[in-house]
């Protein structure tokens, strides 16, 4: 008994420093306040993923898978279940090129039963604001901006029937209208042989109106003479069948309506049976019609298209949302979006990006994070060890949940992570649970507002406005303001969004600017 009451401290001491050795290795990650550290893996192995795995598993928490290749149940179960075994949590990553989104629901759904808490989420596409601003069009649903500025807009008005309206830049507008006629039970009208329907209207800025009617019958004609000798063609499909029969198409118009009344037919001649100007759609309102015309609608349209779109994945589940992105960050919590990771990438300002991503996050009430890109275009890609470090360190005290490396393309075994980059990982591990007062956290008490619909990409005072309008004197404003606040508040600074949810925390900065007042550059 005295050998085993004797023993019973020893044991006690023991179990404990065991404990806190463990603790300093890998503490439990549970807690609301958590910081994840991880790295990606994008290649398309399943084994070298492992091997990551194996090498960071001791100084990190977290492993994203984030391959397009590696997309399927197999792969992300069994990368999954080798993360998770070694006691990290798992986020995996699913894009456009991935499937339908029933399939991230799937696979959601079964992470969620398999993983538990040790999944965190699904990082779905990559870049969505950034896309947008650099994309040379834009397409939102069935509404395209070409790289000219004309927008065109289809809309099928049901099964059959279709309008497709073209805004160019001159400010012509171009109406076309389709309607096409059943054929399978036609027998008690006067037009029953009538196809399709195709009226074409075009409105000039100064007011004229020009319409044209083309209408496609199906004919009578049965004989091989009439169909070579007739003005008929015997190429057009009949209610989906590939078997041809004879139609003809016949011509009305164009008519011209002016502005003061006049209706001239296509010769000039003015006519007075074909109504008047007055039974179209008002110009100016058609043009107010666009859905992106300026950019207080284009943010409307692409924000309620990109809310729908997420919405898909996120109809069976809770779980977190992720994605990554170089702008936009207010937009993309707009869209749906749970958390995401701002990049630093490049030489770029760090604190812009801070700004703008933990900005809109405190705003809106998410979380957010930082994932390290390449600083450079070609090898070594990465950044140094220190540099690392710092930016790790800088993502953790300034409130950010998340501190991701981005290690793409394989360079080497790990990707593009070298020893630097492994022993900045583990010196900021050790460092974030053996000394984290070293690493204080940032006050942020300094707001910037800008105007609620600002598209502007921030990154040079040329940038432009969601990618289809050209900076104007108040983006350029806006973008020196930045740079002059960030000089002057660093980290500390917040870029915030006009509106009611800003507005509603405004009371918890000491010092807030807005885009339309001098600031002192």
């Amino acid at each position: 008994m005295q050998k085993q009451t004797a023993s019973f401290p020893a044991l006690v001491i023991i179990f404990l420093v065991s404990v806190s050795s463990l603790a300093a290795i890998k503490p439990a990650p549970n807690t609301s306040d958590t910081f994840y550290v991880g790295v990606t893996y994008c290649g398309d192995s399943v084994m070298e993923a492992k091997q990551l795995i194996d090498h960071v598993k001791n100084y990190t928490n977290l492993f994203v898978l984030q391959s397009g290749f590696l997309k399927t149940y197999g792969d992300i179960t069994e990368i999954g279940d080798y993360a998770v075994n070694a006691g990290l949590k798992f986020i995996f990553y699913f894009g456009d090129s991935s499937g339908p989104a029933a399939t991230a629901n799937m696979l959601v759904e079964n992470a969620e039963e398999r993983w538990n808490s040790s999944f965190l989420g699904v990082y779905y596409k990559d870049e969505p604001g950034g896309k947008i601003l650099d994309k040379k069009g834009l397409s939102i649903g069935s509404v395209y901006r070409n790289p000219d500025g004309s927008v065109a807009v289809f809309k099928m008005t049901n099964e059959s029937d279709q309008t497709f309206i073209m805004f160019l830049k001159s400010g012509e507008i171009q109406v076309t209208e389709t309607l096409t006629f059943d054929q399978s039970n036609t027998t008690e009208k006067p037009d029953e042989k009538l196809i399709t329907s195709s009226k074409s209207i075009v409105y000039q800025p100064n007011g004229t109106i020009t319409y044209t009617v083309q209408n496609t019958y199906r004919t009578n004609a049965t004989s091989e003479n009439q169909l070579n000798n007739g003005p008929f063609s015997t190429h057009l499909p009949w209610n989906g069948t590939t078997e041809p029969y004879p139609y003809q198409t016949i011509t009305i118009g164009p008519f011209t309506y002016q502005s003061n009344g006049i209706v001239q037919d296509q010769n000039g001649n003015s006519i007075t049976d074909q109504g008047n100007i007055s039974q179209f759609e008002p110009y100016q309102q058609l043009l107010a019609s666009n859905p992106i015309e300026t950019p207080a609608k284009t943010a409307e349209s692409i924000v309620s298209f990109q809310q729908a779109t997420l919405s898909e994945v996120r109809n069976h589940s809770d779980a977190t949302v992720f994605t990554s992105d170089y702008a936009l960050y207010w937009f993309d919590y707009k869209f749906g979006y749970s958390t995401v990771f701002a990049q630093f990438v490049g030489n770029e300002s760090r604190e812009r990006h801070i700004a703008l991503c933990r900005g809109a996050a405190e705003t809106l009430g998410k979380a957010w994070g930082v994932i390290i890109t390449w600083k450079y275009n070609q090898a070594p890609y990465l950044e140094s060890g220190d540099e690392l470090y710092n930016d790790l360190a800088l993502a953790y005290t300034s409130g950010a949940k998340y501190g991701i490396v981005f290690s793409y393309p394989n360079i080497t075994t790990y990707g593009t992570l070298t020893d630097e980059h492994f022993e900045a990982l583990q010196k900021f591990w050790n460092t974030l649970h053996s000394d984290p007062e070293s690493l204080s956290k940032t006050q942020t008490r300094v707001a910037y507002i800008v105007p609620a619909d600002c598209g502007f990409g921030f990154r040079s005072a040329t940038d432009t406005i969601w990618g289809q309008f050209p900076a104007d004197d108040q983006s350029a404003k806006i973008y020196n303001d930045v740079i002059a606040l960030t000089t002057r508040y660093g980290p500390s600074l917040n870029i915030l969004y006009d509106g009611p949810e800003t507005k509603a925390k405004l009371g918890s900065y000491s010092v807030v600017y807005y885009y339309n007042q001098t600031i002192a550059q």
